[in-house]
């Protein structure tokens, strides 16, 4: 869901447990616990682009 508000949006897929998700300072990105790559590692998104890295 935006900072502001509005209709969620969903920023991930599949099966991967992804977790505990925090907005940046800038609201740009989000930080979050993922187990996408065997074990459990944070990873940053961003939100326009929906790309990820860890």
């Amino acid at each position: 869901m935006p900072l502001t508000g509005g209709e969620a949006v969903s920023l991930t897929e599949g099966m991967p447990y992804d977790n505990q998700p925090r907005y940046s300072p800038g609201g740009s990105e989000v930080v979050f616990v993922s187990d996408r790559d065997g074990s459990e590692n944070l990873w940053l998104i961003d939100i326009a682009s929906k790309e990820s890295v860890s």
